[in-house]
C-alpha cells in the first residue's frame, strides 16, 4: 500500500553540543560549566537542592540568547521550512543519543514544542522553543533516571525532528 510520510527536517545533536559550549548560563560560565559545578556539587545529592538546581538551569537556557551561528541556521531552517510548507507550523521534537541505550530507555523523557509562525511573543520564537527543547534534558524525571540507570549527563546530547504540527494530536507519530 502506498505510505504517506511527512515533510521532516532535522536539528542535529551539534547543536546542542555547540549551544551548551558557547552559550552563557552567567556573565562567567558557559552552560557545560555550569553543569560541571552543578555535577560536582555536594547540594545536588539532595533531592530538594537538586530540583531547585535544575528548575534553575532550565530557566537559564531558556532565557539565555541563541549563539549567533546556531541562531542564522535556525533561521534559514525556518525559511525553508515555510517556504515548503507555507500554511503550516513546525513541531519541535526531541531525540536524544540517551533514548536507546543497552538497559536504559530514555524514550518520553523529554518535551516537545511547537513553532507557530503567527505568535510574535519573545518568548515564543523559534530560538527559545528550541532552548525549551534543550532544557527539558535537565527535568526531574531525567535527571533522575539518568542518576539511576549512570547515564553521565555531559554524555547526553539532544537532536530534534522538525515536522508539521497537528493540533490537538492524541499520540507522536
Amino acid at each position: 500500500p502506498e505510505v504517506s510520510t511527512p515533510e521532516g527536517w532535522g536539528i542535529p545533536a551539534s547543536f546542542y553540543a555547540d549551544f551548551m559550549k558557547t552559550a552563557k548560563y552567567d556573565a562567567t560560565q558557559t552552560f557545560a560549566q555550569r553543569l560541571d559545578a552543578m555535577l560536582a556539587d555536594p547540594n545536588f545529592k539532595d533531592p530538594k537542592k537538586r530540583a531547585a538546581m535544575l528548575t534553575d538551569m532550565q530557566q537559564h537556557m531558556e532565557d539565555a540568547e541563541m549563539p549567533k551561528t546556531l541562531h542564522t541556521k535556525l533561521e534559514k531552517l525556518k525559511a525553508d521550512f515555510h517556504a515548503k510548507l507555507p500554511n503550516e507550523n513546525m513541531r519541535l521534537r526531541p531525540s536524544s543519543n540517551s533514548e536507546d541505550l543497552e538497559g536504559f530507555n530514555g524514550a518520553g523523557l523529554f518535551e516537545s514544542y511547537t513553532y507557530r509562525f503567527d505568535d510574535t511573543r519573545p518568548s515564543r520564537t523559534l530560538d527559545k522553543r528550541l532552548q525549551k527543547v534543550f532544557a527539558s534534558v535537565f527535568n526531574e524525571r531525567a535527571v533522575a533516571e539518568f542518576d539511576f540507570y549512570r547515564v553521565d549527563p555531559k554524555s547526553v546530547h539532544m537532536a530534534e525532528l522538525v515536522m508539521p504540527n497537528e493540533d490537538g494530536e492524541i499520540a507522536n507519530g
